[in-house]
């Protein structure tokens, strides 16, 4: 078993190089750049402090079974080339990658059985929450040096990596981005140098991956004509994937004058600096040419193929990741925002951002006090404190942050403070929608002397007259509580004395329920379904235009007619739909009524 020192200095950027001839790694190249941030460094060492509390916790053993599916979108950043040809690569070759991916990460690869329950899907909403492929073409050519160099690693003149960041991007806590190149560093799409990325880091610029067009694909046998390099294997896409996992290369620390040349064989002792953190890979030097039948570092054969055939080392004939490997990932990636990103979830349709209300104020950075997560009807959004997240979150303005619930059944909202010190929360909704909290049963709840690192239940009260089929404004605010020198007590939404925690806003949908919200008008109306027929019957006299619509259970319109006013019987087709529970609503200016239905 090894024992290993956590390094403060180690850094969340790694690159691959896979050909048959020895390359330099970008590695430490980037190390003392990113490293002249404090900040980075720190929560680096966080992160590291995470991932061996999860070890010598045991925590994995109670997740298995809990599978993380991370959302991916890749941009092509093509040079106006029509789709499939040169760098504009096809939606086939696309889906060929992230297909092999999953099954080398679900262990369903040959000579891979380890399944790290971590699985990546195109995503099915962009961050306007429209419809999407997952699959973002862009012409970049207008990028100054991209065309002629491609993307800057150590020594072009091409484009750098903060360009083509903030050229296009997803937000980094809901998405995998992958930027798909024509060339890195002049190499033609080559060899050389073949993709590089970042470790997840939810509160880092440097996040995603960089690949050439060239290594974006499985096609092993060039049977698609793809021209993909590295035996058309995917092995750069998984390598790297690997590295945004939190795995580092298996020979970390190899080099120690870092001039991407083996000059030493590590010792094993502190993780990110001579050593990958798995005590199931052995220390070695890096090789890109070969498969030696021994450890150059003990001059004897290897022990088993753990670290020969590990697809975080050069070596020609890697095909698995370990047992450990898994652990690693598994511990980097638990509690983290994109694990419950919707980004892999089509999008509500209909979706309109709450009206806008009051900000509360921004305080300066500390860790003293926040809101770590809040859940409600199964959906959890994870936060961090204000040191890391900043005084304001605003995820309403989006489905980004969007929980659901019906009229029919009570909800607790259950809010997970920050630990460390006791905190105040305050917990408002605005109900109908008019900019304000002032209104009947807006202020859901207050409490004081909480302690840190609890989770507060907060009970929805409902008002009198319930808002249904509508996005409305949730709000939270934290702070410390007021035994703190500075702090006073929270004592309205719309506070601007915070002194060391932060407000967060989220979009609230109200699906129409089986409670009836009707008068006197609508109790001669009667919806039924018609099976036969495959229509909803609505039987009664309309006195003016009236309109009837068809919700499935998740609340989205699937069907909507306006009815016959001359008619005593309309129907509504529903031929096509799926068997199942669904609401209807049937309203005009002066009628309302909502209706469960079953349809066969």
């Amino acid at each position: 078993m090894k024992n290993f020192t956590i390094s403060i200095v180690t850094v969340f950027f790694s690159l691959f190089t896979y050909s048959v001839l020895a390359q330099q790694c970008a590695f430490d190249n980037q190390r003392e750049i990113l490293l002249q941030n404090p900040n980075y460094v720190q929560q680096e060492q966080l992160a590291e402090q995470k991932i061996q509390n999860f070890i010598s916790n045991n925590e994995l053993a109670q997740r298995n079974g809990t599978v993380y599916t991370i959302p991916v979108v890749v941009h092509v950043l093509h040079l106006g080339e029509e789709e499939g040809t040169g760098s504009n690569i096809s939606d086939a070759q696309i889906q060929s990658s992230i297909d092999n991916l999953n099954d080398f990460y679900r262990g369903l690869t040959p000579n891979s059985s380890v399944d790290f329950e971590i699985e990546f899907a195109l995503a099915q909403r962009d961050p306007n929450c429209s419809v999407t492929t997952g699959i973002n073409r862009i012409d970049a050519s207008g990028i100054p040096g991209y065309a002629s160099n491609g993307v800057n690693v150590v020594n072009s003149n091409g484009a750098d990596y903060e360009t083509i960041r903030d050229f296009i991007s997803w937000p980094s806590t809901d998405y995998l981005n992958f930027w798909i190149v024509t060339e890195l560093d002049n190499n033609g799409g080559g060899f050389g140098y073949q993709g590089y990325a970042y470790f997840y880091n939810e509160f880092s610029n440097y996040y995603g991956s960089v690949m050439m067009a060239s290594v974006f694909g499985y096609d092993p046998g060039n049977t698609n004509g793809w021209g993909l390099n590295s035996n058309g294997d995917n092995s750069t896409v998984v390598h790297e994937v690997g590295h945004y996992l939190h795995l580092y290369h298996t020979f970390q620390g190899d080099d120690t004058n870092s001039d991407g040349v083996a000059d030493a064989c590590p010792a094993d002792v502190t993780v990110g600096t001579d050593s990958d953190g798995c005590a199931d890979t052995v220390p070695h030097q890096r090789e890109t040419s070969t498969c030696p039948a021994n450890n150059t570092c003990t001059g004897s054969p290897w022990v088993d193929n753990n670290t020969i055939n590990n697809v975080m080392s050069y070596y020609f004939c890697t095909d698995r990741l370990t047992e450990d490997q898994k652990t690693r990932s598994r511990a980097a990636m638990t509690g983290t925002k994109i694990i419950d990103s919707k980004g892999d979830e089509a999008p509500e349709s209909g979706f309109v951002a709450p009206t806008a209300v009051c900000s509360a104020n921004s305080p300066a950075g500390t860790n003293l006090a926040g809101i770590l997560s809040v859940e409600l009807n199964a959906t959890t959004f994870i936060s961090s404190t204000t040191d890391n997240d900043g005084g304001n979150i605003d995820k309403s303005i989006n489905c980004s942050g969007l929980f659901n619930i019906d009229t029919d059944n009570p909800y607790t909202m259950n809010v997970e403070i920050a630990a460390g010190n006791f905190h105040q929360l305050g917990v408002w909704i605005d109900w109908n929608n008019d900019g304000d909290f002032d209104d009947d049963a807006e202020t859901q709840h207050y409490s004081e002397d909480i302690v840190g690192g609890s989770i507060v239940p907060v009970s929805l009260t409902y008002p009198t007259t319930i808002p249904y089929d509508s996005y409305v404004r949730v709000r939270l605010m934290t702070d410390a509580d007021n035994r703190y020198g500075g702090v006073n007590t929270i004592n309205s939404p719309c506070y601007t004395s915070l002194a060391y925690g932060q407000s967060e806003d989220y979009a609230l949908y109200i699906e129409p329920g089986t409670l009836s919200i009707e008068d006197t008008d609508t109790n001669e109306l009667s919806i039924y379904s018609d099976h036969t027929n495959n229509e909803l019957v609505v039987k009664g006299q309309l006195s003016e235009e009236t309109i009837v619509t068809l919700y499935d259970i998740q609340g989205r319109i699937v069907r909507e007619k306006t009815l016959d006013t001359s008619s005593v019987i309309n129907t509504l087709n529903v031929n096509g739909l799926s068997s199942g529970v669904y609401i209807v609503k049937v309203s005009n200016r002066s009628q309302l009524k909502v209706k469960k239905v079953i349809l066969d």
